[in-house]
């Protein structure tokens, strides 16, 4: 049974009403109970005329659309309907992080520290692919999400670890402009340098993971305090206490990668997400305990067995009384601004200014490309953090419908594009019927609403645009509406927009041999236990590179096909017997304490470097190479002054090193 149809959808409950959206579980027409749920997310009709509103909620579509992550929400759709834009998502049985500790501290079943790191390191895993994404151009969007917060990062009953809401991010191509003196993010979970106002990148949103890992663990609030300035104040002096010290609970040599992350100056903090989730990976294999994605499950199904229990009886999804952050705001929800006064590029846009404001669009999202470099990424509005701001909250107000003219043409605009190759296609349609005859301000603005979001959507990159304009969707003249209109011609019947049907996720499992083989996949280095499982898609073709030392590096092209699971075994061949290519350093002198006789053969040992995150290595003033690739290096015994050099941190770690004969000796350096 559902409440009403919307579009191309079954809204079958409402999830939350708020000042700019409102938010409903779905599903598609046709299909039956036992398909899958969607989140439809509909903007009130008193905003589709407001430009700073309609273009962050265009933007939020324009980036999640290029994101394809077993750890990001995934986008569905967007369309028209009624006046007013939609999104379509995927929808995720569980809750956000906020509350999912509210609930486990209220049964004092706190979320354990492993599982708390499990995390964190998936949250790690989403960001870190949104923060890389290229474009089809190959260069990086520049994509920081600026919102990172427990009410942001959903787990679903099942453990999996999803990032919601991109509706602040900032993408190096997006149209919108941030404003000076606007914040966007919650203020506790700000870096210093967003709170400051200063330029962010993906540093920013490491700080915001390591105030969630440190809420989490320690179960207190870092910044938070009793006002905003307070609050910011606490951000930018950036004084943390060891979580250890906080709480008993958590172990002292985790407080490292902790602070590390919540560091004030961002060149001394992790420098990608991708770092902090190997530390935390890293600290887990070495305090062994259930931190996997089935163990987070059973937490979940632990902690929420009521509900649980109550789904099953009834057959229904049980919505709590306050939603989780998926619904809680639409991008643009409770916006701050320094100052007084009304903001500019807030008002309505009025039937006289349209035809500027699209062309102004236009011109905007062309300067934005990809060809073209954009301007520094500023901060701009706030969302406030529910904690923080019910004390702030506006009235709610009334809307009175306005009359609707029920004599409508057939669909008149229907655009689509696919904005990257490895995310799902994204539908822009107008499922509504605009009316045939100008009435002013309605007919206008859709043909102002639909010229913006193809100009916005299309903005970033290449795209497949198809636009058909039928007659009576633009304004007429005010001195043409008393005469009489011509009937226009019948338009040929418009084509039928497929629908994007949700991605299959396949559980891949990569078998390598030796089972302490380095493994890339699509250039990234990815670790963990062996066999590896990692989360693809359904017909996504992946590059897999296994290489380890003294063997041939294996690489191949690998069809995800199978479903749920599949699995790719590589064995690596031929051990290589050749002589290394940088020249093999003399020992300053042999583990005897003297030098080799004459015509004294030297004995050998085997060097192994586990370098976090890597580093270019060198012994006695020789290059080795760079790690991983260099992993394991045959050296004669001897004394070696070995230096690690890793150029993105622009940090140099030197050891003393003795390789003695016949043995693996292994050298450990952390930046």
């Amino acid at each position: 049974m559902s409440l009403e149809i919307y579009g191309n959808y079954h809204l079958v409950k409402r999830l939350a009403l708020g000042g700019m959206a409102q938010i409903y579980l779905a599903r598609r027409k046709g299909q039956d109970a036992s398909a899958p749920l969607v989140v439809v997310k509909r903007i009130l009709p008193h905003l589709a005329e407001n430009l700073e509103f309609v273009r962050m909620f265009l933007d939020e579509a324009r980036i999640a659309a290029r994101l394809a992550h077993p750890n990001i929400v995934q986008l569905y759709d967007l369309g028209a309907q009624d006046d007013s834009f939609f999104l379509a998502m995927e929808y995720i049985h569980g809750d956000d992080v906020r509350r999912i500790c509210k609930r486990a501290e209220s049964l004092n079943h706190p979320l354990p520290v492993a599982l708390a790191c499990r995390v964190i390191i998936d949250a790690c895993a989403g960001l870190d692919y949104a923060h890389k994404k290229l474009d089809p151009l190959g260069k990086p969007l520049g994509i920081v999400h600026r919102d990172v917060s427990p009410q942001n990062i959903l787990v679903s009953f099942e453990g999996e670890v999803k990032v919601v809401d991109f509706g602040i991010a900032k993408a190096a191509d997006q149209a919108t402009v941030t404003r000076s003196g606007v914040l966007k993010g919650k203020y506790s979970y700000m870096s210093p340098e967003q709170a400051a106002g200063k330029r962010v990148d993906c540093r920013s949103d490491v700080f915001a993971l390591g105030v969630v890992l440190y809420e989490l663990l320690t179960g207190t609030r870092l910044f938070k305090r009793s006002t905003d300035m307070q609050t910011l104040s606490a951000v930018a002096e950036c004084q943390v206490t060891p979580p250890s010290e906080v709480s008993p609970r958590v172990p002292a040599d985790l407080d490292a990668i902790v602070l590390k992350a919540l560091a004030r100056d961002p060149d001394t903090r992790y420098a990608e997400a991708l770092q902090l989730q190997v530390a935390l990976e890293e600290w887990l294999r070495a305090h062994p305990s259930a931190s996997s994605q089935a163990d987070l499950a059973a937490f979940m199904q632990e902690v929420y067995a009521e509900r649980l229990a109550r789904e099953a009886r009834t057959g229904q999804v049980v919505v709590e009384e306050e939603a989780p952050a998926l619904v809680q705001r639409s991008a643009g929800e409770g916006a701050r601004r320094s100052g007084s006064g009304p903001s500019p590029s807030s008002k309505d846009v009025t039937r006289a200014d349209r035809g500027e404001v699209v062309e102004a669009v236009a011109l905007e999202a062309t300067a934005r490309s990809p060809m073209r470099p954009s301007r520094p990424n500023r901060v701009a509005e706030v969302v406030p953090d529910p904690d923080e701001t019910d004390r702030q909250r506006p009235e709610r107000r009334t809307l009175t419908p306005r009359p609707v003219d029920v004599r409508r043409p057939e669909p008149t605009v229907s655009v689509q594009t696919r904005t990257d190759q490895d995310a799902p296609s994204l539908s822009i349609t107008d499922t509504t019927q605009p009316p045939s005859r100008s009435r002013p301000g309605l007919v206008s603005r859709w043909g102002w609403l639909m010229g913006l979001a193809a100009f916005l959507l299309v903005a970033g990159g290449t795209a497949l645009l198809w636009v058909w304009l039928a007659p009576g969707l633009l304004p007429m003249p005010e001195t043409a509406q008393a005469a009489p209109v011509p009937t226009p011609a019948k338009p040929p019947p418009p084509q039928a927009v497929p629908q994007t049907p949700p991605p299959v996720w396949v559980q891949l499992t990569l078998e390598t041999k030796p089972s302490d083989a380095t493994v890339f996949v699509d250039g990234q280095e990815r670790q963990g236990p062996r066999p590896m499982v990692i989360q693809a898609m359904k017909d996504q073709e992946l590059e897999v590179k296994v290489m380890a030392p003294d063997y041939e590096t294996a690489v191949r092209r690998v069809k995800v096909t199978a479903s749920p699971s599949q699995l790719e075994r590589f064995v690596l061949t031929r051990p290589l017997r050749t002589a290394p290519s940088a020249p093999v350093p003399a020992p300053i002198k042999t583990s005897r304490g003297g030098p080799l006789k004459p015509g004294e053969p030297p004995a050998t040992g085997r060097v192994r470097f586990n370098v976090t995150p890597w580093a270019r290595v060198s012994c006695n003033e020789r290059p080795l190479g760079t790690t991983p690739m260099l992993n394991e290096v045959t050296l004669p015994e001897g004394v070696y002054q070995c230096k690690f050099h890793n150029p993105e941190l622009d940090r140099t770690e030197s050891r003393s090193i003795e390789v003695k004969a016949l043995t693996l000796n292994e050298v450990e350096v952390r930046f």
